[in-house]
């Protein structure tokens, strides 16, 4: 019997290893194609706190101008695979990095695939920044962020990022007047300015901002002659916090607002990140700044409201707010997590929660979440975040999903691969050696090991290591290192 079926056999039998009546339901129809195997570099890696937008920009066709849709995805707080050659094996090994994301990429809706987009200059890779579409939704424009885990990697750079039928290009726009530097804040514009509010920075004593700014969008266009100048408007009035969302909002009357929801903000004295529940105030309020007046006020709201919480998602959806999943305490369980749907109208002034019909991706806190059209229809997409319980190696997501608030219903188009073994990094070699063994085995025996590995690959999608070996014993299932061949 060749070695690695043995092995798969072995490890079949280890009592940590998921039994098939506990799996996934396999139908009559159901097949292994391992011609050409799943690969992990033409997928963004896995990750949270992702900034997501909708982009429209004008080409010029024989039909005269279209406005066509880019989804896209910078940054975020994610691991990828570093792989290292051992010259004396001649073997390869991958192992998980936790690192900061500093690639864009498109998804095409309609194709379900993505594009990495490259080219320098660009931002430097972090987490928790943000950004607005501008322009006529045919630019991004994105600003701050953090470059580092702890709060000292704090930026107040501002990029502008210009999609294009090769990519796209990023441009840094320098400003005067700059905004203290910052993370976790709300971008939006409003048509003529581009405003940023709030968010935490690198400062003694309390890190929270309630501040408020805003910029020509004007003087940032390419070729502008004008000195792109920041302005400090009215600050937030109520209790400071981070970690809320925000979009722009239109009332049935005309007016423009930024609307801010939840967040949260650590008591005087209290030790960051701690589980005591007197530490953090969590939010559920929502707040509205009114452009053309420079004046922040409380919505109304009558009936029922969503829960608290923080490091959510918002996007705005025929004239409504719409709220997404985010973190209701600092608990590591999976209660800590929300999947739930709100939006808020200004016409009714009042919230509803959706509740889906079918499928719905898994609860998550910092996902990507943007409007998007799909199919026709205004809907909500999602991309990535963290679940819980796990950590940004084990639990980070690349899914993408959208909402369609007509039917209350989720379609996933594009399933997370997070669980992927990184065949592709560690080079053909491995691909070869692991079909000359499969096909030694016969047809049933290679069949009945196929989903044996299947299994097994699904349940370690929250290791942090592959080679291509495995070993030949093992005393505890949790302390193997995944390996191939």
């Amino acid at each position: 019997m060749p070695a690695l079926l043995t092995r798969a056999v072995c490890l079949w039998l280890l009592p940590c290893v998921v039994p098939l009546s506990e799996a996934a339901p396999v139908s009559e129809d159901f097949s292994l194609d391992f011609g050409s195997p799943l690969t992990v570099s033409n997928t963004p890696p896995c990750r949270k706190s992702p900034d997501l937008h909708a982009l429209f920009p004008v080409t010029h066709g024989d039909g005269g101008e279209v406005r066509d849709q880019v989804l896209l995805a910078f940054g975020g707080k994610g691991w990828n695979w570093t792989v290292e050659h051992h010259k004396k094996s001649g073997k390869a090994s991958a192992t998980k990095k936790v690192q900061m994301l500093g690639d864009m990429w498109s998804f095409d809706l309609e194709k379900q695939e993505w594009h990495q987009i490259q080219g320098e200059p660009s931002p430097a890779a972090r987490w928790k920044t943000n950004g607005a579409p501008v322009s006529n939704e045919g630019q991004l424009a994105l600003f701050g962020g953090c470059t580092k885990t702890g709060i000292k990697g704090v930026q107040n750079d501002l990029w502008i990022f210009t999609p294009s039928h090769s990519g796209g290009s990023w441009r840094l726009v320098e400003t005067e007047q700059k905004p203290p530097k910052r993370r976790g804040h709300v971008v939006v514009h409003s048509g003529t300015h581009l405003v940023i509010f709030g968010g935490k920075t690198e400062r003694k004593g309390d890190k929270c901002m309630r501040d408020l700014w805003s910029l020509p969008l004007a003087s940032i266009s390419e070729g502008s002659s004008s000195v792109p100048t920041w302005t400090q408007g009215a600050s937030f009035p109520s209790g400071c916090r981070w970690g809320g969302t925000g979009d722009l909002m239109v009332a049935p009357t005309g007016e423009q607002y930024l609307g801010m929801f939840g967040g949260r903000h650590l008591a005087e004295g209290a030790e960051e990140h701690t589980k005591k529940k007197a530490a953090y105030t969590y939010y559920n309020d929502l707040w509205l700044y009114e452009f053309a007046k420079d004046r922040w006020f409380q919505a109304d709201s009558t009936g029922e409201k969503p829960p608290a919480r923080d490091h959510h998602g918002a996007a705005t959806l025929s004239g409504q707010l719409f709220v997404y999943g985010g973190r209701q305490s600092e608990d590591r369980k999976a209660k800590a997590v929300l999947a739930d749907i709100w939006s808020y109208s200004l016409e009714t002034r009042s919230w509803t929660q959706h509740i889906p019909a079918g499928k719905s991706p898994s609860a998550r806190f910092m996902p990507g979440v943007a409007a998007v059209r799909y199919h026709g229809v205004e809907t909500m997409a999602v991309f990535a975040g963290e679940t819980l319980p796990g950590s940004t190696k084990r639990t980070t997501l690349n899914d993408v999903w959208v909402f369609d608030p007509a039917e209350a219903t989720w379609t996933e188009l594009f399933p997370q691969t997070c669980d992927l073994i990184p065949m592709d990094l560690l080079g053909p070699s491995s691909h070869e050696e692991f079909m000359r063994d499969l096909s030694r085995t016969g047809g049933a025996i290679a069949a009945a090991m196929a989903i044996m590995l299947v299994a097994k690959f699904a349940m370690a999608s929250r290791r942090s290591a592959y080679a291509l070996e495995v070993p030949e014993t093992s005393s505890d299932c949790q302390d193997l290192t995944y390996r191939l061949l």
